[in-house]
């Protein structure tokens, strides 16, 4: 609560100053880090959005045909065993011409429907297989080919249907790593962290290959303010792409609002070593020591980013609370001077000015 009087229980006039000029709420660093993630994630979400598609549709099927063989080898019947060599050798047309004859003499057989489901589905017929899937289910509701086949199509077409169908599934295998993985990524998408954490949780090995399933589960353990969890879902993701900025940046992120200042600063260095850091880590580098008390070190980061970033507001507003900070007000006004002959309408700049 903000008011000319009284700031989160304390005394206004105390503190007033310093929120006019930082655009950081005091008392919130989990969202100070949400900021910094969001905007070093966004990127990779967009670029990467299909990978967990393909990783759900590879296992699923591996499954699904599993299990079919498994039936085949056990079943007396020649169809079932042509439909499922045919869908092995992804001979679609053939299983699909097999498995409606079938059905022609047997139209109520729930194996024979998903079998021809799986068959439309590898000939790119989604709404046919999905119709063969949901007769199937009718006949034999626990039926676990048809539920993940179905389930998989609901899923990749992000359909609300998918959810029962996925618990469904959780009933039947309780430690499925593949359902508690594809349930965590549609949680995370509802923006539900409590309940995408706690299937991220049982996903096991499903999620520790998949990139952008830890940084959703880091994300939502910072929004759940248990940011000392989500520092080795991080790291994971480093040691991962060692060469990734992004994941550098967000690890160090998360120690810092941890308050493990030098732990951030050593995940930084190598970017900080780089030709032409990027000024977001100049600028997360420079808070870090200023943290530590190493102030000119955290004045050469911010220096260095307003120069590589001479438009964005953020870095002189951040130099200027560092000289609030210390009371050197002529030096933040200097600064905020800089920014305001390069950004004359930026509100933020006026502010921190006028305190100054």
């Amino acid at each position: 609560m903000l008011s000319w009087h009284r700031v989160n229980g304390q005394d206004a006039k105390d503190i007033l100053p310093a929120i006019l000029i930082t655009t950081r709420h005091p008392h919130r660093p989990y969202q100070h880090l949400l900021a910094r993630l969001v905007i070093r994630l966004r990127n990779i979400q967009v670029t990467s959005a299909g990978d967990f598609r393909v990783m759900s549709r590879l296992a699923f099927a591996a499954f699904v045909l599993l299990g079919m063989y498994s039936a085949a080898a056990q079943s007396s019947d020649d169809s079932v065993r042509t439909i499922t060599n045919a869908l092995r050798a992804q001979q679609y047309d053939q299983a699909d011409q097999v498995a409606h004859a079938k059905l022609q003499q047997s139209p109520n057989d729930p194996k024979i429907l998903t079998l021809e489901g799986l068959a439309l589905s590898g000939l790119g017929k989604k709404s046919g297989a999905l119709a063969d899937y949901d007769a199937a289910l009718k006949l034999a509701p626990n039926d676990v080919p048809a539920l993940e086949s179905a389930a998989e199509i609901e899923y990749n077409a992000g359909s609300a249907r998918a959810v029962p169908l996925l618990n469904r599934l959780l009933n039947l295998r309780p430690d499925d790593t593949m359902t508690h993985a594809m349930l965590a990524a549609i949680a995370y998408r509802r923006k539900d962290c409590a309940s995408a954490v706690k299937h991220f949780q049982a996903s096991g090995a499903a999620l520790s290959s998949q990139p952008i399933a830890l940084q959703e589960y880091g994300e939502c353990l910072v929004r759940l303010k248990r940011v000392e969890e989500a520092i080795p879902v991080f790291q994971q993701l480093l040691e991962a792409s060692p060469e990734d900025p992004r994941a550098r940046y967000n690890l160090a992120a998360a120690q810092l609002t941890a308050n493990k200042n030098e732990d951030a600063i050593q995940s930084l260095q190598p970017s900080l070593d780089a030709g032409i850091p990027d000024p977001d880590v100049l600028d997360l580098a420079a808070e870090a020591y200023e943290n530590i008390g190493d102030t000119p070190h955290a004045l050469q980061y911010l220096r260095q980013a307003i120069i590589l970033a001479t438009d964005n507001p953020r870095f002189y507003v951040d130099l200027a609370t560092l000289s609030l900070n210390h009371s050197s007000y002529q030096v933040g006004i200097d600064m905020i001077n800089v920014g305001l002959s390069r950004i004359p309408d930026s509100a933020a700049l006026h502010a921190a000015r006028g305190v100054l």
